[in-house]
């Protein structure tokens, strides 16, 4: 649920259990990693196909358009709002989730008054990016990539040929946006997913700075956050 904002599958739960029944109780660490190993099935999760779709996708928007991170309320709504029942609902409510965005006022209130071209360069300038590779925007869900320039993304929303919407989700979907939003976004669900709340920025800047000074090791955040005496006591025990 804390992820993926959803109930488990029968299946998907009964092999994370599998690993986790080695444990030997929610607190103790175990004496092995290969005896039980929560933070490789924990991380898991994050780095899974599914959580891309809803909580990397939904966090890379408010990271573009908006230049902050979303609050909990927002993220744990919104990831909701992109939640379907099928994976087919799940995709139609992705192409809904671009479009009702740029529909908020906060984004209105800072995208409305620019010409597309203005606009475009917004979005762009927030990484210094001149071209993007992107899931083609005339099908985002259909596995093909296209790189488009600068100038292609002008030319394509001045003619009609793309929405600010579609606009905004290319570059959110692009490969330059989400290598630069990934550390973020990972250390950020740590307080969204375990400890329910928004960052602060302390702690959050803290993380950050220790993971881009050690790539790869969020085995140590991880235990950080899992560990925590805040995170224990959502279950009763500090």
């Amino acid at each position: 649920r804390d992820f993926l904002s959803r109930e488990p599958e029968e299946a998907g739960l009964n092999a994370w259990l599998g690993v986790l029944n080695g444990c030997p109780d929610m607190f103790t660490p175990p004496q092995t990693p290969s005896q039980c190993d929560r933070i490789t099935v924990s991380a898991a999760f994050f780095q899974s196909p599914e959580f891309r779709l809803k909580g990397f996708f939904v966090f890379n928007f408010y990271r573009l358009a908006f230049d902050r991170l979303p609050e909990f309320s927002e993220i744990s709504a919104d990831m909701q709002s992109v939640t379907g029942q099928t994976p087919a609902d799940t995709l139609a409510r992705r192409a809904a989730f671009a479009v009702s965005l740029v529909g908020r006022q906060e984004f209105r209130a800072r995208f409305d008054a620019l010409s597309d071209a203005d606009f475009v360069a917004a979005l762009l300038d927030r990484y210094g990016l001149t071209a993007i590779t992107t899931p083609d925007p005339q099908n985002p869900e259909g596995g093909q990539k296209v790189t488009l320039t600068r100038a292609e993304l002008m030319s394509r929303l001045g003619g009609g040929a793309l929405t600010r919407a579609a606009v905004l989700r290319a570059i959110v979907e692009s490969d330059e946006v989400s290598a630069a939003e990934f550390t973020r976004a990972f250390v950020a669900m740590q307080y969204y997913g375990y400890l329910r709340r928004t960052p602060e920025e302390a702690g959050y800047h803290a993380w950050l700075n220790y993971l881009n000074a050690h790539p790869g090791d969020f085995r140590t955040m991880v235990h950080g956050f899992v560990n925590s005496i805040e995170y224990r006591m959502r279950f009763g025990q500090p």
